[in-house]
C-alpha cells in the first residue's frame, strides 16, 4: 500500500495512493487517526488503512491534489552519510571511518513529491542525490539488530537537494548546506503582523479586555486579561518567530482561557500564516470544543485560506478572513474589525425542546432585502443543547 500526505480543496489529509487517484483516510478515520505519522505510530493503524482503502473508489485523482512530504511532522529527519563501501576510492580518502557520519535536516528542507526545489540566492551549487528514505513508525530505544526492520513501517524515494559550496564552511560542515528553506518563514512578516494587532486593538471600545497567545512548538499564554492594548504590544515586540505551528492547540488554549473572561460576549482572534502541523489536539477535538463553548472564533489567514479556520467559523459565528498579500492586511484587519464591532444578536426558542444535551443545527435563510441589496448572512451553524 502507497500512503501519502498532500493538499486538496483547501484542507490538508492523507491517504492511500490507488491506481491514478487516492482514497481519502483521513475522512474515513479520523478522529483515531488525523495524520499519517499517527496511522503509523500506532499498533493496527495500517491493517486499518488496508481495510480502509480495500474495494473503495478514489475519493481525488491524482491530477486534483497538491504532494506534501509524506509525513508532515516527523520528529527528526536523520541522515546517514559516508555510507557506501567505494566512497574512500571515489575520493580518493586512505582511510576507511569505523563509522558512518550522521547529520540533520529539518523539515522545512524538503518538499512534496512533484514540488519544485528553490535554490537559494546565496549559490549557484545545489545538485541532487537520489536518496533511499526509511520511515521509522514504531518507537524504540536500544534497539537490536535483528528487531530493527521491525520498527520500520515504509520506505520512500529522497531527491536530496544539497547546496554544495555551503557544505564546504568547515571540516564538516554539512548542516548549513542541506537546510536552506523551501517555504520561508514568518521573520519577515512580523513587523507587519504586529502593525495589524496594533490596528485591530485601536478599533476596540472601553471596557473590552484581551489576553495574548504565541504558539510555536506550543502555545504560551504571554499577557493575561488586560484592557490596556500597551501590554500587549510590548510583549509583540520582543516574539521570535521560531519552530513549529501548534495551531490546534493554540486555539484550544485560546477558548479553555477564555473561561476566566468577565465579559459576556467572547471572541478569540487568531493570525497565522500556516497550517497545524504540531498539534496535540485533532481538528474534530478542537471543533466540538469550539461547538460546545460560547466563543466566537475569527481569524486571518496569511497568504493562503484555512478550510480548518473557515470551519471554526462557522461552528462558532465567527469569521475567517484570508489576506493573499502583506499589503493586504491592512485592508483585511479594518474589514474584520467593523464586522467585529456591528452585529446584531437574535434568539429563539426551539418548538419542541428538550435538554438532552444533543447538538442542535442551526440555518439561517435571507427571503427578502430591502431594495434587493445583495447581503451576506453568517451565523453560528448549531449549539449543545443543555444537559439534564
Amino acid at each position: 500500500m502507497k500512503l501519502a500526505s498532500y493538499r486538496v480543496r483547501g484542507r490538508e489529509s492523507f491517504g492511500g495512493v490507488v491506481g491514478d487517484g487516492v482514497v481519502d483516510l483521513k475522512l474515513r478515520l479520523a478522529p483515531r487517526y488525523d495524520s499519517a505519522i499517527e496511522l503509523l505510530r500506532t499498533d493496527g493503524g495500517l491493517d486499518a488503512a488496508r481495510a480502509a482503502v480495500r474495494g473503495v473508489r478514489p475519493d481525488f485523482p491524482v491530477s486534483e491534489i497538491e504532494w506534501l512530504p509524506p509525513i508532515l511532522a516527523p520528529e527528526k529527519i536523520l541522515c546517514v552519510g559516508i555510507n557506501y563501501a567505494n566512497r574512500n576510492a571515489e575520493f580518493g580518502d586512505a582511510e576507511t571511518p569505523a563509522y558512518p557520519s550522521l547529520f540533520f535536516r529539518v523539515p522545512g528542507s524538503l518538499v512534496g513529491h512533484r514540488q519544485p526545489i528553490m535554490r537559494p540566492c546565496e549559490s549557484e551549487q545545489l545538485d541532487y542525490e537520489a536518496e533511499i528514505a526509511l520511515v521509522i513508525g514504531r518507537a524504540g530505544r536500544r534497539i537490536a539488530p535483528a528487531d530493527a526492520l521491525g520498527h520500520v513501517a515504509g520506505v520512500t524515494l529522497c531527491n536530496e537537494g544539497t547546496v554544495r559550496d555551503w557544505l564546504r564552511h568547515g571540516k564538516f560542515n554539512v548542516t548549513p548546506g542541506k537546510n536552506f528553506d523551501a517555504s520561508g518563514s514568518m521573520k519577515n512578516r512580523m513587523d507587519r503582523s504586529i502593525a495589524a494587532i496594533k490596528q485591530f486593538l485601536e478599533s476596540l471600545t472601553k471596557g473590552d479586555e484581551f489576553f495574548l497567545i504565541r504558539f510555536n512548538d506550543r502555545p504560551e499564554l504571554v499577557t493575561g486579561f488586560t484592557q490596556d492594548p500597551n501590554e500587549i504590544l510590548g510583549e509583540l515586540s520582543s516574539i521570535q518567530p521560531v519552530g513549529w505551528t501548534a495551531l490546534n492547540d493554540a486555539v484550544w488554549f485560546g477558548v479553555q482561557t477564555m473561561k476566566r473572561a468577565k465579559n459576556s460576549r467572547r471572541a478569540l482572534f487568531v493570525l497565522t500564516d500556516g497550517g497545524d502541523n504540531n498539534s496535540r489536539y485533532s481538528d474534530s477535538e478542537v471543533r466540538k470544543l469550539v461547538q460546545e463553548s460560547d466563543v466566537r472564533i475569527y481569524s486571518i489567514g496569511l497568504f493562503e485560506r484555512s478550510h480548518f479556520l473557515e470551519l471554526l467559523g462557522m461552528d462558532s459565528g465567527g469569521r475567517a478572513f484570508s489576506a493573499h498579500k502583506l499589503e493586504s492586511l491592512p485592508q483585511t484587519i479594518d474589514k474584520l474589525s467593523r464586522e467585529f464591532r456591528n452585529q446584531y444578536v437574535l434568539g429563539y426558542y426551539p418548538k419542541e425542546a428538550s435538554n438532552d444535551g444533543k447538538y442542535r443545527r442551526v440555518r439561517v435563510e435571507m427571503i427578502e432585502t430591502i431594495k434587493h441589496i445583495p447581503l451576506n448572512v453568517f451565523w453560528r451553524r448549531g449549539y449543545y443543547s443543555p444537559a439534564e
